[in-house]
């Protein structure tokens, strides 16, 4: 015969009864050290994105930029870059922030796109970044020689976070027409900040 007590309270330090469970003062400051080291990661890493963001714009502006230039010395001839608010002709005015480029040899000198001249149209993604020119052309024109025609200053193109918490990378391209990547500007005219 097997006999049960219903009124045995089993209390012991390692099996608390009901009434005895709850947080220790080092289970709470554990969660609490948890908790908000995963929120501050969680600031830097959307951060990090906006700045991934930005860098990877800087890159492909720089590459394409480079691809006119050598453009222009492989084929022995004018190549030009301008803002476009569509995908054929380039933009009437200095709208660098327009979020499509185009790269085009001018065969008949109109200083714009025509059917059967672009070489490459370049997409900028607008929504992730701001976009800021120092300069007030229409384009950007390399020479054959590798140069930019009329260049006597450098040319600075600021890509911004849209928040304006100064994150940011500068494609400044020099009078000899090679482009860089930088995190500073040289140009008061252009900053993030």
């Amino acid at each position: 015969m097997f006999r049960t007590t219903s009124n045995v309270s089993y209390s012991s330090p390692f099996c608390p009864s009901f009434a005895e469970r709850g947080f220790t003062l080092s289970e709470l400051m554990t969660t609490l050290a948890i908790s908000s080291a995963l929120a501050v990661g969680s600031v830097s890493f959307a951060s990090l994105l906006k700045d991934t963001a930005i860098s990877t714009s800087a890159n492909g502006i720089v590459g394409y930029i480079n691809l006119a230039r050598s453009e222009a010395i492989r084929r022995q001839t004018e190549v030009k870059i301008c803002p476009s608010a569509g995908h054929a002709r380039c933009a009437s005015t200095d709208a660098w922030q327009q979020p499509t480029w185009l790269m085009y040899v001018d065969a008949n000198h109109n200083n714009d796109a025509d059917a059967g001249e672009v070489v490459q149209i370049h997409e900028i993604d607008t929504k992730q970044i701001t976009f800021k020119a120092s300069n007030n052309e229409k384009q950007l024109t390399y020479l054959p020689s590798g140069t930019l025609h009329g260049s006597v200053l450098n040319r600075t193109f600021a890509l911004c976070d849209p928040s304006g918490k100064g994150l940011g990378r500068y494609v400044v391209i020099n009078v000899a027409g090679r482009s860089y990547i930088s995190k500073k500007t040289g140009n008061e005219k252009v900053r993030c900040s």
